[in-house]
Protein backbone atom coordinates (compact mmCIF):
# COMPACT_ATOMS: atom_id res chain seq x y z
CA UNK A 1 0.00 0.00 0.00
CA UNK A 2 2.69 2.41 1.31
CA UNK A 3 4.08 1.77 -2.27
CA UNK A 4 0.89 2.73 -3.93
CA UNK A 5 0.74 5.94 -2.10
CA UNK A 6 4.13 7.05 -2.99
CA UNK A 7 3.29 6.52 -6.62
CA UNK A 8 0.16 8.50 -6.33
CA UNK A 9 2.13 10.89 -4.56
CA UNK A 10 4.82 11.29 -7.03
CA UNK A 11 2.20 11.99 -9.85
CA UNK A 12 0.70 15.01 -7.69
CA UNK A 13 3.90 16.16 -7.36
CA UNK A 14 4.55 16.32 -11.22
CA UNK A 15 1.38 16.87 -12.32
CA UNK A 16 0.84 19.97 -9.82
CA UNK A 17 4.48 21.71 -10.11
CA UNK A 18 4.93 20.48 -13.49
CA UNK A 19 3.97 24.23 -14.87
CA UNK A 20 6.38 25.44 -12.26
CA UNK A 21 9.64 23.59 -14.08
CA UNK A 22 8.39 23.96 -17.53
CA UNK A 23 8.23 28.07 -17.02
CA UNK A 24 12.01 27.97 -14.75
CA UNK A 25 13.26 26.50 -18.03
CA UNK A 26 11.72 28.89 -20.19
CA UNK A 27 12.72 31.95 -18.41
CA UNK A 28 13.98 33.35 -20.87
CA UNK A 29 11.22 35.08 -22.17
CA UNK A 30 10.28 36.51 -19.48
CA UNK A 31 8.92 40.53 -19.04
CA UNK A 32 11.78 42.99 -18.09
CA UNK A 33 9.77 46.14 -18.50
CA UNK A 34 6.25 47.77 -18.00
CA UNK A 35 4.83 48.77 -20.98
CA UNK A 36 1.16 49.49 -20.52
CA UNK A 37 -1.78 50.90 -22.93
CA UNK A 38 -2.43 54.61 -22.03
CA UNK A 39 -6.42 53.80 -20.58
CA UNK A 40 -4.95 51.17 -18.04
CA UNK A 41 -4.55 53.90 -15.10
CA UNK A 42 -3.61 51.71 -11.77
CA UNK A 43 -4.46 53.31 -8.54
CA UNK A 44 -2.41 51.46 -5.87
CA UNK A 45 -3.79 51.09 -2.83
CA UNK A 46 -1.83 50.15 0.57
CA UNK A 47 -3.55 49.90 3.35
CA UNK A 48 -0.69 50.56 6.19
CA UNK A 49 -1.16 49.63 9.71
CA UNK A 50 2.53 50.14 11.83
CA UNK A 51 4.37 49.59 8.53
CA UNK A 52 7.35 51.72 9.43
CA UNK A 53 10.06 48.78 8.65
CA UNK A 54 8.45 48.04 5.39
CA UNK A 55 6.81 51.41 3.82
CA UNK A 56 9.54 52.93 2.35
CA UNK A 57 10.99 49.74 0.11
CA UNK A 58 7.54 49.02 -1.35
CA UNK A 59 7.13 53.24 -2.03
CA UNK A 60 10.47 53.22 -3.51
CA UNK A 61 9.85 49.93 -5.95
CA UNK A 62 5.69 51.23 -6.88
CA UNK A 63 7.82 54.33 -8.19
CA UNK A 64 9.70 52.30 -10.57
CA UNK A 65 6.71 51.04 -11.96
CA UNK A 66 3.94 52.86 -14.50
CA UNK A 67 1.61 53.30 -11.81
CA UNK A 68 -1.44 56.45 -12.18
CA UNK A 69 -1.60 57.11 -8.47
CA UNK A 70 -0.73 55.35 -5.54
CA UNK A 71 -2.93 55.87 -2.01
CA UNK A 72 -1.21 55.01 1.69
CA UNK A 73 -3.65 54.75 3.57
CA UNK A 74 -2.64 54.82 7.41
CA UNK A 75 -4.98 52.26 9.43
CA UNK A 76 -5.10 54.32 13.13
CA UNK A 77 -0.66 53.29 12.92
CA UNK A 78 1.24 54.13 16.62
CA UNK A 79 4.53 54.16 14.73
CA UNK A 80 6.09 56.44 12.01
CA UNK A 81 3.79 55.27 9.03
CA UNK A 82 2.19 58.41 8.35
CA UNK A 83 5.26 60.28 8.51
CA UNK A 84 7.17 58.02 6.22
CA UNK A 85 4.11 58.16 4.08
CA UNK A 86 4.02 62.15 3.70
CA UNK A 87 7.48 62.45 3.43
CA UNK A 88 7.00 60.50 0.23
CA UNK A 89 4.08 62.28 -0.60
CA UNK A 90 5.94 65.74 -0.88
CA UNK A 91 8.45 65.21 -3.39
CA UNK A 92 5.97 62.23 -5.36
CA UNK A 93 2.60 63.67 -6.90
CA UNK A 94 1.67 59.96 -7.63
CA UNK A 95 1.66 59.43 -3.62
CA UNK A 96 -1.06 60.08 -1.79
CA UNK A 97 -1.68 59.83 2.40
CA UNK A 98 -5.36 58.76 3.53
CA UNK A 99 -5.67 59.38 7.07
CA UNK A 100 -8.09 56.37 7.85
CA UNK A 101 -11.10 56.88 9.53
CA UNK A 102 -12.09 54.94 13.05
CA UNK A 103 -12.72 51.30 12.12
CA UNK A 104 -16.70 50.86 12.45
CA UNK A 105 -18.11 47.78 14.34
CA UNK A 106 -18.06 44.65 12.18
CA UNK A 107 -15.28 45.25 9.70
CA UNK A 108 -11.74 43.99 9.93
CA UNK A 109 -9.39 46.67 9.89
CA UNK A 110 -7.64 45.43 6.67
CA UNK A 111 -11.15 45.73 4.57
CA UNK A 112 -12.06 49.22 6.61
CA UNK A 113 -8.57 50.30 4.73
CA UNK A 114 -9.16 48.90 1.68
CA UNK A 115 -12.20 50.06 1.63
CA UNK A 116 -11.73 53.60 2.04
CA UNK A 117 -8.46 53.24 -0.36
CA UNK A 118 -11.28 52.43 -3.42
CA UNK A 119 -13.35 55.31 -2.42
CA UNK A 120 -10.64 57.84 -3.14
CA UNK A 121 -9.15 56.33 -5.69
CA UNK A 122 -9.32 57.45 -9.77
CA UNK A 123 -7.69 54.68 -11.86
CA UNK A 124 -9.97 52.43 -14.03
CA UNK A 125 -7.88 49.38 -12.44
CA UNK A 126 -7.21 48.83 -8.62
CA UNK A 127 -4.28 47.18 -7.21
CA UNK A 128 -4.61 45.81 -3.39
CA UNK A 129 -1.57 45.62 -2.12
CA UNK A 130 0.39 44.70 1.15
CA UNK A 131 2.94 47.24 2.67
CA UNK A 132 5.45 44.04 2.83
CA UNK A 133 5.45 43.58 -0.92
CA UNK A 134 8.24 44.50 -3.22
CA UNK A 135 7.29 44.95 -6.61
CA UNK A 136 9.00 43.17 -9.22
CA UNK A 137 10.27 45.17 -12.64
CA UNK A 138 7.51 44.19 -15.42
CA UNK A 139 5.34 43.01 -13.13
CA UNK A 140 2.26 45.41 -14.12
CA UNK A 141 2.77 44.62 -17.70
CA UNK A 142 2.58 40.88 -16.51
CA UNK A 143 -0.94 41.26 -14.84
CA UNK A 144 -2.41 43.44 -16.83
CA UNK A 145 -2.29 41.58 -20.35
CA UNK A 146 -4.19 38.69 -18.45
CA UNK A 147 -6.96 41.16 -19.09
CA UNK A 148 -9.09 39.38 -16.33
CA UNK A 149 -11.61 41.30 -13.91
CA UNK A 150 -9.46 40.25 -11.03
CA UNK A 151 -5.64 39.05 -11.00
CA UNK A 152 -3.46 37.65 -7.68
CA UNK A 153 -0.27 36.31 -8.16
CA UNK A 154 2.06 34.27 -6.95
CA UNK A 155 4.97 35.34 -4.53
CA UNK A 156 8.59 34.65 -4.56
CA UNK A 157 9.63 35.15 -1.20
CA UNK A 158 12.48 36.41 -0.14
CA UNK A 159 14.38 34.18 2.78
CA UNK A 160 17.30 36.31 4.53
CA UNK A 161 18.35 33.73 6.92
CA UNK A 162 19.11 29.91 6.15
CA UNK A 163 16.29 28.47 8.22
CA UNK A 164 13.58 30.27 5.98
CA UNK A 165 15.74 29.07 2.83
CA UNK A 166 15.04 25.56 4.07
CA UNK A 167 11.40 26.21 3.80
CA UNK A 168 10.77 25.70 -0.41
CA UNK A 169 8.77 22.97 0.44
CA UNK A 170 6.50 24.23 2.71
CA UNK A 171 5.66 26.61 0.38
CA UNK A 172 5.14 24.41 -2.38
CA UNK A 173 2.44 21.86 -0.34
CA UNK A 174 0.63 25.66 0.08
CA UNK A 175 0.42 26.05 -3.57
CA UNK A 176 -0.61 22.36 -4.04
CA UNK A 177 -3.25 22.61 -1.40
CA UNK A 178 -4.99 26.13 -2.79
CA UNK A 179 -4.82 24.80 -6.36
CA UNK A 180 -2.24 27.53 -7.54
CA UNK A 181 -2.11 26.21 -10.56
CA UNK A 182 -5.06 24.53 -11.66
CA UNK A 183 -8.27 26.58 -13.06
CA UNK A 184 -9.54 28.20 -10.55
CA UNK A 185 -13.22 27.44 -9.80
CA UNK A 186 -15.50 28.13 -6.47
CA UNK A 187 -14.41 25.59 -3.79
CA UNK A 188 -10.87 25.72 -4.95
CA UNK A 189 -8.79 28.41 -6.05
CA UNK A 190 -5.42 30.26 -5.40
CA UNK A 191 -5.54 33.73 -3.83
CA UNK A 192 -3.51 36.31 -2.31
CA UNK A 193 -4.13 39.75 -0.06
CA UNK A 194 -0.54 40.72 -1.11
CA UNK A 195 -1.67 41.28 -5.00
CA UNK A 196 -5.37 42.21 -6.14
CA UNK A 197 -5.50 43.78 -9.30
CA UNK A 198 -9.35 44.43 -10.14
CA UNK A 199 -10.57 46.03 -13.27
CA UNK A 200 -12.26 48.82 -11.27
CA UNK A 201 -15.94 47.95 -12.80
CA UNK A 202 -15.68 45.03 -11.78
CA UNK A 203 -14.79 45.93 -7.98
CA UNK A 204 -17.99 48.25 -7.82
CA UNK A 205 -20.32 45.81 -9.40
CA UNK A 206 -18.96 43.13 -6.71
CA UNK A 207 -19.66 45.27 -3.88
CA UNK A 208 -16.50 46.18 -2.89
CA UNK A 209 -14.58 45.30 0.33
CA UNK A 210 -17.78 45.63 1.98
CA UNK A 211 -19.18 42.70 0.87
CA UNK A 212 -16.88 40.86 2.94
CA UNK A 213 -15.93 43.66 5.36
CA UNK A 214 -16.31 40.85 8.46
CA UNK A 215 -13.68 38.23 6.42
CA UNK A 216 -10.40 37.70 7.34
CA UNK A 217 -9.34 35.45 4.58
CA UNK A 218 -10.81 39.09 1.82
CA UNK A 219 -8.58 37.36 -1.07
CA UNK A 220 -9.79 34.21 -1.12
CA UNK A 221 -13.85 35.54 -0.57
CA UNK A 222 -13.27 38.35 -3.25
CA UNK A 223 -12.24 35.70 -5.55
CA UNK A 224 -14.51 33.53 -4.89
CA UNK A 225 -17.20 35.58 -5.47
CA UNK A 226 -15.46 36.65 -8.52
CA UNK A 227 -15.61 33.69 -10.05
CA UNK A 228 -19.01 32.37 -8.64
CA UNK A 229 -21.01 35.70 -10.60
CA UNK A 230 -18.88 34.79 -14.08
CA UNK A 231 -16.22 36.91 -13.56
CA UNK A 232 -12.70 36.45 -15.17
CA UNK A 233 -9.74 35.18 -12.48
CA UNK A 234 -6.49 34.85 -12.79
CA UNK A 235 -2.93 33.69 -10.97
CA UNK A 236 -0.42 34.99 -12.69
CA UNK A 237 2.23 32.26 -11.56
CA UNK A 238 5.77 32.96 -12.66
CA UNK A 239 6.64 34.02 -9.05
CA UNK A 240 7.77 37.45 -10.98
CA UNK A 241 5.25 39.91 -9.82
CA UNK A 242 6.34 40.66 -6.28
CA UNK A 243 8.98 40.04 -3.70
CA UNK A 244 7.53 38.92 0.13
CA UNK A 245 9.53 38.11 3.58
CA UNK A 246 6.22 37.96 5.49
CA UNK A 247 7.36 36.61 8.81
CA UNK A 248 11.35 37.80 10.33
CA UNK A 249 11.19 35.31 12.69
CA UNK A 250 10.48 31.71 13.13
CA UNK A 251 7.75 32.33 16.36
CA UNK A 252 6.02 34.88 13.80
CA UNK A 253 6.21 32.60 10.58
CA UNK A 254 4.41 29.87 12.60
CA UNK A 255 1.82 31.97 14.41
CA UNK A 256 1.21 33.98 10.85
CA UNK A 257 0.51 30.69 8.86
CA UNK A 258 -1.54 29.40 11.81
CA UNK A 259 -3.62 32.19 11.28
CA UNK A 260 -4.17 31.75 7.46
CA UNK A 261 -4.62 27.83 7.64
CA UNK A 262 -7.33 28.74 10.03
CA UNK A 263 -9.59 31.45 7.97
CA UNK A 264 -8.08 29.34 4.72
CA UNK A 265 -9.83 25.99 5.56
CA UNK A 266 -13.36 27.32 4.93
CA UNK A 267 -12.17 27.28 1.47
CA UNK A 268 -10.23 23.55 1.95
CA UNK A 269 -11.10 21.15 -1.13
CA UNK A 270 -11.22 17.15 -0.04
CA UNK A 271 -9.19 16.50 -3.24
CA UNK A 272 -6.79 18.19 -2.01
CA UNK A 273 -5.84 16.81 1.20
CA UNK A 274 -6.10 13.42 -0.20
CA UNK A 275 -3.58 14.64 -2.72
CA UNK A 276 -1.17 16.28 0.31
CA UNK A 277 -1.67 12.87 2.13
CA UNK A 278 -0.56 11.16 -0.94
CA UNK A 279 2.75 13.51 -1.48
CA UNK A 280 3.43 13.08 2.50
CA UNK A 281 3.77 9.36 1.98
CA UNK A 282 5.75 10.13 -1.54
CA UNK A 283 8.24 12.09 0.46
CA UNK A 284 8.31 10.56 4.27
CA UNK A 285 6.99 7.23 4.23
CA UNK A 286 8.67 5.89 1.75
CA UNK A 287 12.03 8.32 2.58
CA UNK A 288 13.33 5.42 4.92
CA UNK A 289 16.61 4.41 2.30
CA UNK A 290 17.38 1.42 4.75
CA UNK A 291 14.02 -0.72 4.70
CA UNK A 292 12.83 1.09 1.17
CA UNK A 293 12.45 -0.83 -1.61
CA UNK A 294 14.64 0.26 -5.34
CA UNK A 295 10.89 1.75 -6.07
CA UNK A 296 10.62 3.51 -2.92
CA UNK A 297 13.83 5.24 -3.39
CA UNK A 298 13.36 6.35 -7.06
CA UNK A 299 9.86 8.11 -5.89
CA UNK A 300 11.18 9.44 -3.36
CA UNK A 301 14.31 10.74 -5.01
CA UNK A 302 12.05 12.09 -8.25
CA UNK A 303 9.74 14.00 -5.52
CA UNK A 304 12.79 15.92 -3.65
CA UNK A 305 14.08 16.36 -7.50
CA UNK A 306 10.37 18.02 -8.81
CA UNK A 307 10.57 19.82 -5.39
CA UNK A 308 13.95 21.27 -5.66
CA UNK A 309 13.18 22.32 -9.09
CA UNK A 310 10.04 24.07 -8.70
CA UNK A 311 10.42 26.00 -5.41
CA UNK A 312 13.73 27.65 -6.99
CA UNK A 313 10.91 29.95 -9.20
CA UNK A 314 9.26 31.00 -5.92
CA UNK A 315 12.34 31.98 -3.33
CA UNK A 316 15.77 32.02 -3.13
CA UNK A 317 15.38 28.32 -1.46
CA UNK A 318 18.12 26.13 -0.87
CA UNK A 319 18.34 22.10 -2.44
CA UNK A 320 18.86 21.73 0.91
CA UNK A 321 15.61 22.34 1.96
CA UNK A 322 14.22 19.62 -0.72
CA UNK A 323 16.94 17.48 0.76
CA UNK A 324 15.29 17.95 4.23
CA UNK A 325 11.60 17.85 2.75
CA UNK A 326 10.59 16.12 5.78
CA UNK A 327 11.00 19.17 7.75
CA UNK A 328 9.12 21.27 5.68
CA UNK A 329 6.69 19.02 5.56
CA UNK A 330 6.59 18.44 9.48
CA UNK A 331 5.89 22.11 9.81
CA UNK A 332 3.03 22.09 7.49
CA UNK A 333 1.26 19.45 9.21
CA UNK A 334 2.19 21.41 12.84
CA UNK A 335 0.67 24.76 11.60
CA UNK A 336 -2.14 22.55 10.38
CA UNK A 337 -3.05 21.23 13.52
CA UNK A 338 -2.77 23.91 15.48
CA UNK A 339 -5.00 25.86 13.08
CA UNK A 340 -7.64 23.22 12.95
CA UNK A 341 -7.79 23.21 16.76
CA UNK A 342 -8.07 27.17 16.49
CA UNK A 343 -10.88 26.62 14.69
CA UNK A 344 -12.76 23.47 16.67
CA UNK A 345 -11.87 26.04 20.05
CA UNK A 346 -13.56 29.07 18.21
CA UNK A 347 -10.24 31.11 19.84
CA UNK A 348 -10.47 35.36 19.27
CA UNK A 349 -8.31 35.95 16.06
CA UNK A 350 -5.69 38.43 17.26
CA UNK A 351 -4.06 40.35 14.17
CA UNK A 352 -1.91 43.67 13.77
CA UNK A 353 -2.97 44.53 17.91
CA UNK A 354 -7.06 43.78 17.30
CA UNK A 355 -8.91 40.95 18.78
CA UNK A 356 -11.82 39.27 16.32
CA UNK A 357 -14.16 36.95 17.84
CA UNK A 358 -14.78 34.44 14.97
CA UNK A 359 -17.97 31.95 14.62
CA UNK A 360 -15.86 29.05 13.66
Amino acid sequence: MSVLFSALGLLVLVIRLSPAIFMRLADGASAKTDSVENDARVSVIIPARNEEANLQKILNSLLRLPFFEIIVVDDSSTDRTQEIAQSFAARENRIRVHAGAPKPQGWTGKNWACQQGALTSTGNYLLFTDADTEHCEGSLSRTLQLNADLVSALPFHQSANFFERLLGPFHLLVFISSSAFSRPKTGSLFAIGQYLLFKREWYFQQGMHEAIKQSFADDLDLAERCVAQGGVYKVETSGRVFKVRMYLSLVDFLAGWRRIFRVGFGHASFVRVFEIFFVIACLTESFKFARATPIETLFALSGLLVLGLAQKRYGNFSWLGALLAPLGIGIFVFVSATALWDRILRRDLRWRGRSYKLSS
